[in-house]
């Protein structure tokens, strides 16, 4: 076998390992995508059946109902039955549901213009959530109003009885928090890029997108590209265009009164939201990264077991 062959086995490898660690089997199209190597779709299509056949991988035990080919290592990783038909059908069943349980909202969200962009990230950006995962959510900010834009957030989801409280362990179809970033402050910094990071990057799927800002956030993070550069090719997703008028139901309406009030003092609400946040956040503060353009919040530090278990 060529040192070339030998590189792409063990970069397929890599990508497949990756996802088997959270029980995930990747298709095709997820691992060119997730490739560290630039390849074509055709070499790597018969690279994997020259892995099938060799049995270094094992392929998809119902092609015929699932009309696509998954894949896991050769190993205990993970049981070959999590790759069977109804259990893809039924994660996609559960994502699909907990996406509808959060519409209203989203909706309201979507009214307020201290939110550019709400992005959903974790199992259910895969169309694999489990019956009794939560929901995890990304927001941007506009300019300077990030602490603004997490109040918001909190009060609506509280409202709406779907916010995650700290220490809960029942969290089904409940929403985490877990990333805000300001408008002014898109890329991840340097010492926060790596192979883990950038797979959430890619795998966020923004719900709401206003003035390109889906767009501008890759755009501000193109390092990812140095770790998946066959991702450059196919990226283009614009999610949803909300404008900040949109009124659906009266209680949009009444919340696009809130908007005007905090408009009117947008300055010393986000002063003012920025003190209570960080008050509260310090008198419980664990594994949070806070910045004055960013914030993380990250119940189960997943970085740090990838590392753990060498997985990158």
């Amino acid at each position: 076998m060529s040192n070339s062959d030998t590189k792409l086995e063990k970069a397929i490898k890599d990508v497949v390992n990756y996802f088997n660690y959270f029980s995930y089997p990747p298709d095709a199209v997820e691992l060119h995508k997730y490739l560290s190597l630039k390849i074509t779709k055709s070499l790597l299509q018969s690279k994997l059946t020259e892995m099938v056949n060799k049995k270094e991988l094992i392929e998809s035990n119902d092609p015929k109902i699932l009309n696509t080919r998954y894949f896991i290592l050769n190993t205990n990783t993970i049981p070959p039955e999590r790759i069977d038909s109804m259990i893809r059908h039924d994660r996609a069943v559960y994502s699909k549901n907990k996406l509808k349980k959060i519409k209203k909202l989203i909706s309201i969200l979507s009214v307020f213009p201290q939110i550019q962009l709400v992005g959903l990230s974790g199992s259910i950006t895969m169309n694999f959530a489990a019956k009794h995962d939560d929901v995890d959510l990304f927001v941007i900010s506009s300019n300077g109003r990030i602490w603004t834009a997490r109040l918001i957030c909190i009060i609506i989801s509280t409202f709406f009885g779907l916010r995650r409280s700290r220490g809960a362990q029942k969290v089904s179809d409940q929403v985490c928090l877990n990333m805000f970033f300001d408008h002014t402050g898109l890329a991840i910094h340097k010492s926060k890029q790596n192979l883990y990071t950038g797979h959430e990057v890619l795998q966020m799927k923004p719900i709401i997108n206003k003035q390109d800002t889906y767009n501008k956030f890759i755009n501000a993070n193109n390092w990812v590209f140095d770790y998946f550069p066959n991702a450059s090719n196919t990226l283009r997703h614009s999610g949803k265009e909300r404008s900040d008028a949109t009124r659906i139901s009266l209680l949009n309406k009444f919340f696009l009164s809130i908007v005007g009030i905090m408009n009117t003092g947008g300055n010393t609400i986000e002063y003012c939201a920025k003190k209570m946040q960080l008050t509260l956040i310090n008198k419980h503060k664990t594994s949070e990264y806070i910045t004055n353009t960013q914030l993380w919040f990250h119940p189960e530090d997943f970085e740090k077991k990838l590392r753990r278990d060498k997985i990158i």
